[in-house]
């Protein structure tokens, strides 16, 4: 329960839109594994927490990275000034 919502938390810095088209399916999928790791025994779950966060981190930087390109892009051809995206 408290890797659960530990992992929501982290969701909760992903883009807006993606959180909303991903995040259900996401903490499903993080439910599962999460199960099969702590079955598997404490070495298994800590090398699953340490590839969620590498995970996490990449994504979430990445994804955030593309949106700051597409606002750079956008102004730099005259477009509108882009709006929050949380």
């Amino acid at each position: 329960m408290i890797a659960q919502r530990f992992y929501s938390r982290l969701l909760a810095l992903y883009p807006a839109e993606f959180r909303l088209e991903y995040g259900a399916e996401m903490r499903e999928q993080f439910r599962e594994d999460w199960s099969e790791a702590r079955r598997l025994g404490a070495p298994r779950a800590a090398a699953f927490w340490l590839h969620a966060l590498a995970d996490w981190a990449l994504a979430v930087l990445q994804l955030h990275g593309e949106i700051a390109a597409q606002d750079l892009k956008s102004i730099s051809a005259g477009g509108p000034a882009p709006r929050a995206r949380w």
